[in-house]
């Protein structure tokens, strides 16, 4: 092939592999601004945190109004001396890829005899993983009561976990009902250790990609000729673990059973993200 056209297969290859997979991808989404990241982190740990606030005070509020209109008992005591670790797993993919291709024709000879066919191609990923453990106790909670909406940060464009409701108080009364009518127990042994735990979890991802097709001549050569180019994608995977359980007597521990639970989900969690 002529140096004119391996020149332009060489250029295309480089300019294409130019852009994302080459450094650690930004949290936020395009485009990315000063203490972007920062911003988004804050706000989903906001966001979080005001659920959880809402989902564990309606609990309550829920059970004392029975309670009430009732025969005076509380049916969700036993809840009260619990916690929740909380894991926030964020993970940012990009990837770019090139394939540079070319035909040349001799000028010699005549074009429907000889065609030489070339190419050239690459791909480059990056992968971002933040991880984040927090650990609340039920009645620190409680005491802070409901979360107001206008107190949450505004925050850029890059998370579900934000702008999505994620269930929790649904997933929670559902759970106190069914321990409440005796559909399950919250069995403790003779020393009082609760061997019981409350796992939730929500995933969000979400791919985008896109593709750039350029093709020219330069002198007796077509480069990429019908083919695309340049391809970029990038995946958000926002993991939200949730495990509530008994607290060790004096710590802001759990108890071996939910903090075993918890660990268990976390290295669920590692395994799907990592494909094995």
């Amino acid at each position: 092939m002529g140096g004119a056209s391996w020149r332009a297969l060489s250029l295309g290859l480089g300019l294409a592999l130019g852009g994302c997979g080459t450094v650690a991808p930004d949290l936020e989404e395009f485009p990315a601004t000063a203490g972007g990241s920062h911003l988004l982190v804050n706000a989903i740990t906001e966001s979080i945190f005001c659920e959880l606030r809402n989902a564990v005070v309606y609990l309550r509020q829920m059970d004392e109004e029975t309670a009430r209109l009732q025969n005076g008992k509380r049916l969700t005591t036993w809840f009260d001396g619990w916690g929740v670790l909380v894991a926030l797993t964020l993970t940012v993919e990009e990837r770019s890829s090139a394939n540079v291709t070319g035909n040349w024709i001799d000028p010699l000879v005549a074009p429907s005899t000889f065609v030489l066919a070339s190419g050239v191609g690459g791909t480059l990923g990056a992968t971002r993983t933040d991880k984040m453990n927090y650990f609340f106790k039920v009645q620190e909670l409680y005491a802070l009561g409901p979360c107001d909406p206008a107190s949450r940060p505004d925050a850029p464009p890059g998370s579900l976990l934000v702008t999505s409701d994620l269930k929790l108080k649904n997933w929670l009364t559902n759970q106190a009902v069914s321990v409440a009518t005796g559909a399950v127990s919250v069995p403790a042994s003779a020393g009082g250790t609760v061997k019981s735990a409350l796992s939730h979890e929500v995933k969000f991802e979400l791919l985008t990609n896109g593709q750039v097709s350029p093709s020219w001549r330069i002198a007796e050569a077509y480069v990429n000729p019908g083919s695309p180019m340049f391809s970029t994608s990038r995946n958000r995977i926002h993991d939200l673990i949730l495990t509530f359980g008994p607290i060790e007597s004096g710590t802001r521990n759990l108890q071996m059973a939910a903090a075993n639970s918890f660990l268990a989900s976390e290295i669920g969690q590692a395994v799907q993200r990592n494909g094995f």
